[in-house]
């Protein structure tokens, strides 16, 4: 349907309204009348945003005006919410509203999908009529101490008093707090969607993890579009269609009747759980937690545990090798699920934690605690780096973000403009501290990623996935991003500072595509090179009194 055949449609539609009398078909028309009005603005918006790399800030214009028709609508809010991250980094006081409009956007957007699960568990028959008092629950502490009886399916929550950091501040100001963590017992749960989301939907309850409203349960559940329209013209037909999230990639709108069932299982699944950052920085995190709690002690105990994207080769696989965790016992999460639960399970363990920064303050983004991130990260170098101190050649690693076209899509920072020059300066600046320049791609095994980084006395990068590695480098290593100052983008600032690296922003410019732009600009690209040439080379600026301050030392 195209643009013109909308416009025709709506004199149509209206008037058709005034010659019936009948309320089920008068619904029906109206309903029909929003959606060719919707249908407009969307086409809009779509050439607009051209896939997040055209005007973000117009499109999230047209956003407002697609929420004025579908006011409810938690894929709207959702992706309002996703479109404020992208400009929360432009200038004046649009970035600054920006990153609270988008936390509570993100939130708005999960309480507007438990509405509409929660009407489809009803019509599914799989909650009681009065359920409802657990609605979203993302701070499990505070839930489980409460003074409310009904716990739901959560039947205990433990700390696990490990690693010597619980309850203290890092960070160069002290402004992130490790609060430890501890593994919550659930009874007869689901595990939901792509991300794994614990849903209990007998009592109508959704428990969230760490990632908190950043978590999409649009495409997680199976919801009733109760902010829609009538599908019927008729007074005895459906009142309500089903949200199909995917688009007729899974049949029956992704919805599973019978789920397998399971007796006692720990779940790794998670936010994200195959993007590289989450999965080394909180899936392994979580992954440790458990093997430390003695959790995965009992031999009869299976662990969900995502595909992993690199099968064999990659970090998830490596670190079951190294706590021995034979494959019989391991529960493939398969990458692309429908939105809907994929496995009940009688008994569920998962590890979390409050996070060390709340999501709209710099590093919120998923941050996991310091606690257990050196533990990973000592998990890590024991499973994939020599033991005898390393001898060779230290490092000047640039960590690039060749972004491979997924689904058409180029990655978002996969191209940097004038990036020979930077590569040159880099090359002289590593030369004059006698470094050995190698620029990293992101193809390399476990292994290999692990020696190299541990190698580097300097790791330069653009904000991406690549920028992980840091878990392996010597505390001696700086850290320069190539991103940007918005909270929203603070993960490896936090990663940085948890395991005490220093890290520098080198900014790039921000412009109406937002942070998710495929090519992206070094705001100073000399300014830049000068940087690191400083961190490096002290004594070229005065001794180490003259360094360059991290960000958070300004």
């Amino acid at each position: 349907m195209n643009a013109n055949q909308l416009n025709e449609a709506l004199p149509l539609w209206r008037s058709a309204q005034k010659r019936v009398d009948d309320p089920a078909t008068l619904a029906w028309l109206q309903g029909r009348e929003r959606w060719t009005r919707f249908g407009k603005v969307s086409m809009r918006r779509d050439k607009v945003y051209s896939q997040g790399q055209g005007n973000v800030t117009a499109a999230l214009l047209l956003m407002a005006k697609q929420l004025e028709i579908y006011p409810q609508s938690p894929v709207l809010l959702h992706d309002r919410a996703t479109a404020k991250v992208m400009v929360s980094e432009l200038p004046e006081e649009r970035g600054e509203q920006a990153v609270s409009q988008a936390i509570a956007s993100f939130k708005e957007a999960q309480e507007a999908a438990f509405q509409a699960w929660q009407a489809g568990l009803w019509q599914r028959s799989r909650a009681a009529p009065n359920c409802g008092s657990l609605g979203v629950i993302s701070d499990w502490p505070a839930w489980w101490s409460s003074d409310n009886k009904d716990k739901g399916a959560m039947v205990s929550l433990k700390s696990t008093d490990i690693g010597s950091f619980q309850s203290e501040s890092y960070g160069p100001h002290g402004e992130f707090q490790d609060q430890g963590s501890y593994v919550a017992r659930f009874n007869d749960v689901g595990l939901s969607g792509e991300d794994g989301i614990i849903v209990d939907e007998k009592h109508c309850g959704i428990f969230i993890a760490s990632a908190g409203p950043f978590v999409n349960l649009a495409r997680n559940l199976q919801l009733l579009q109760t902010w829609g329209d009538p599908p019927s013209p008729y007074a005895d037909g459906p009142r309500y269609s089903w949200l199909d999230f995917e688009r007729g990639r899974f049949p029956n709108h992704g919805s599973v009747e019978k789920p397998k069932v399971v007796e006692r299982v720990a779940s790794l699944v998670q936010f994200a759980s195959t993007s590289f950052f989450h999965l080394l920085a909180e899936l392994l995190s979580r992954l440790w937690i458990l093997q430390k709690s003695e959790v995965l002690s009992d031999p009869a105990l299976k662990l969900v545990v995502p595909q992993d994207p690199r099968k064999d080769d990659g970090f998830i696989v490596s670190a079951l090798r190294f706590w021995k965790i034979q494959e019989d016992r391991v529960i493939w999460w398969p990458r692309n699920v429908g939105p809907d639960v994929q496995l009940q399970v009688k008994e569920l363990f998962y590890a979390d934690w409050r996070p060390p920064a709340s999501p709209e303050k710099d590093g919120g983004h998923c941050p996991s605690p310091r606690s257990a991130l050196l533990g990973v990260r000592q998990m890590l170098l024991t499973s994939f780096t020599r033991s005898e101190p390393l001898q060779d050649r230290r490092l000047l690693i640039f960590a690039s973000r060749q972004g491979v076209p997924a689904g058409g899509v180029v990655a978002m920072r996969s191209r940097l403009a004038s990036r020979e020059s930077l590569l040159k300066g880099l090359r002289q600046v590593a030369e004059e501290a006698g470094l050995e320049f190698i620029e990293f791609s992101g193809v390399s095994s476990p292994e290999a990623s692990a020696a190299l980084f541990a190698r580097a006395r300097a790791v330069v990068g653009i904000h991406g996935g690549a920028l992980t590695n840091m878990l392996f480098c010597r505390e001696d290593a700086d850290i320069f991003e190539l991103g940007f100052a918005t909270p929203l983008s603070g993960h490896y600032r936090h990663l940085g500072a948890a395991l005490g690296l220093r890290t520098m922003l080198l900014p790039l410019k921000a412009d109406d595509r937002g942070i998710g732009a495929a090519e992206v600009v070094l705001a100073d690209m000399e300014a830049a090179i000068r940087s690191v040439r400083a961190r490096l080379l002290p004594s070229h600026f005065g001794g180490s009194e003259g360094r360059t301050k991290t960000d958070a030392e300004l």
